[in-house]
């Protein structure tokens, strides 16, 4: 492989990489629904001050339910 296919795999990974991170930092209505109990902080951050980037998970093992409009109660 040459450098210029080298850089272009490296951006299809930065890519693959960004939108995984978006999925896990999914939110509905307002929580954050893979961040266990810590709700209103994004679950997932990527640091890039260091290479390669490291993928931090900020949330904890709390349970996190999502109550439907006829009350019923679904863990997450």
């Amino acid at each position: 492989m040459n450098a210029s296919n080298v850089k272009s795999i490296g951006n299809q990974i930065s890519g693959i990489l960004d939108e995984v991170t978006s999925l896990a930092n999914t939110s509905y209505q307002g929580q954050y629904i893979f961040a266990g109990g810590q709700t209103s902080t994004a679950p997932f951050s990527t640091s890039t001050a260091t290479s390669p980037a490291i993928t931090t998970y900020n949330g904890d093992e709390g349970m996190n339910y999502l109550e439907t409009p006829s009350g019923q109660k679904i863990q997450l």
